[in-house]
């Protein structure tokens, strides 16, 4: 999947074209939206969209439902650990309140 090119529309400019944008970007096109001058959104195809989403990284919530599945054995024998035996039930150093 190639793009064709990229255009640029301020914010005001995209507001009032947004039909057509949509149509260069189902074209294609790669629309870049500009809040004075600097790049602040693009509008890509929903296949563009697709293709890059595909290659983006898990977030933190995947990750961990993955390493769960993967270690399912280990998670169970250490949540079986008692931790009480752990704790240092100590009240800790005296400090002189000033």
């Amino acid at each position: 999947m190639e793009t064709q090119m990229t255009t640029e529309y301020s914010i005001a400019d995209a507001k009032n074209r947004l039909p057509a944008l949509v149509h260069m970007a189902e074209r294609g096109e790669v629309v870049r939206i500009t809040r004075r001058g600097r790049p602040v959104a693009v509008i890509l195809s929903g296949e563009a969209y697709n293709h890059l989403a595909d290659g983006l990284r898990p977030g933190v919530w995947e990750v961990i439902q993955s390493f769960q599945e993967r270690h399912q054995a280990d998670m169970t024998e250490f949540m079986d650990f008692d931790l009480e035996d752990l704790r240092d039930r100590s009240t800790g150093r005296d400090a002189a309140w000033q």
